[in-house]
């Protein structure tokens, strides 16, 4: 039994000597659509109690939640470079009710708060094991906001108005199936909306956001600002079965 054993392990060392060692492995995908839901925090002069938003300080904003779609395109060979695209639907809402979160959507407290922004961005990332299952990855990007009022805010509804700011984002995804062609994202967002044409109006009683450093708002750029969580599907395309000869 033991001279068998012996010849069957002999056996086994030959073989394994005798072929080469692949492993499998799957592609980064080519490109790559997917659908985010967010839940937001303000931050910057954006957030802050609606009494400081009356007096110019800040704009009253607190908790958010929004959706987005976007897409990611595999610059080179092993696709740890990408380009991104996307678009975002994000909504504010604070009527000074304490224990609220973004989940919120009608305040039942009258007066309140109410920012709507509607945005689209373009940017880089890098992702970290772009051929493994679970892909973390950073980025940052250059976004344009469209930011809109509720007909009713308190304590005021200001004119819309376009902003140009930038975003930092930090996340993983986890991927899923026989191709990897599926992934679950999870990452942290942080959007700086306007730094880039805040202005100012010094004419008396004006609607004007006032978010610029010159006459007619609080003499300084009030940055408007959130951190999100991002939750949401991506779905891959272009990955193909990789074997790695060692």
């Amino acid at each position: 039994m033991k001279k068998q054993l012996i010849l069957i392990l002999a056996v086994v060392l030959v073989g394994m000597s005798s072929l080469k060692s692949e492993a499998q492995l799957i592609s980064a995908p080519d490109f790559t659509i997917g659908l985010t839901l967010h839940g937001n925090l303000a931050t910057n002069e954006f957030t802050g109690q609606m009494s400081g938003a009356a007096r110019g300080e800040n704009y009253g904003a607190l908790w958010g939640r929004g959706i987005g779609l976007h897409a990611k395109f595999g610059l080179d060979k092993w696709k740890n470079n990408r380009l991104t695209v996307g678009v975002n639907y994000d909504q504010f809402t604070n009527s000074g009710e304490t224990g609220k979160s973004f989940f919120v959507t009608i305040p039942s407290n009258i007066p309140y708060t109410s920012y709507t922004m509607i945005g689209g961005s373009i940017g880089y990332e890098y992702v970290f094991g772009a051929r493994c299952k679970n892909r973390p990855y950073i980025g940052l990007g250059v976004n344009g906001t469209m930011i809109q009022t509720d007909a009713g805010n308190n304590p005021k509804g200001y004119e819309n108005a376009f902003r140009i700011g930038f975003e930092l984002v930090s996340g993983v995804e986890f991927t899923f199936g026989d191709k990897s062609d599926m992934a679950f994202n999870l990452a942290g967002k942080y959007k700086l909306i306007n730094p880039i044409l805040n202005d100012n109006d010094n004419t008396p009683g004006n609607l004007n956001l006032n978010d610029g450093d010159g006459q007619g708002g609080s003499n300084y750029i009030r940055f408007i600002g959130w951190v999100g969580l991002e939750l949401g599907m991506n779905f891959n395309f272009g990955s193909k079965p990789l074997t790695l000869k060692r």
